[in-house]
């Protein structure tokens, strides 16, 4: 200690690992979560209508309605592919039950 200016201290050297356990970060970790919290409110509220109603049910008409539309065209492509006729027919035959799913889907929305 000869040497050394007494008014002069070391940096304080911190492993990353030991940051969270300090508390060094764990005010800022604790903001970041309390805004995703009060985001994931507001984005929960916004899906109520002006008189208040919940759209969950329709939401999940449209997300329903997204799926099978991909999965419709994803069989179109399967049959325009497809080199064995019994795999074109198996898939033909899949393709007519999504388009009756959708039929269905879009007929009870409809009322």
């Amino acid at each position: 200690m000869a040497g050394e200016e007494p008014d002069q201290q070391e940096p304080l050297k911190i492993h990353p690992s030991e940051t969270i356990k300090t508390g060094l970060i764990a005010g800022m970790a604790r903001g970041w979560e309390s805004k995703s919290v009060e985001a994931q409110i507001e984005d929960r509220e916004s899906l109520r209508t002006v008189s208040g109603e919940n759209t969950h049910k329709d939401a999940g008409r449209e997300r329903e309605a997204e799926l099978l539309d991909m999965t419709k065209k994803r069989l179109e492509r399967e049959i325009a592919f497809a080199s064995s006729r019994r795999f074109r027919e198996m898939k033909q035959r899949a393709l007519a039950h999504v388009e009756r799913q959708i039929e269905e889907l879009n007929s009870g929305s409809s009322t």
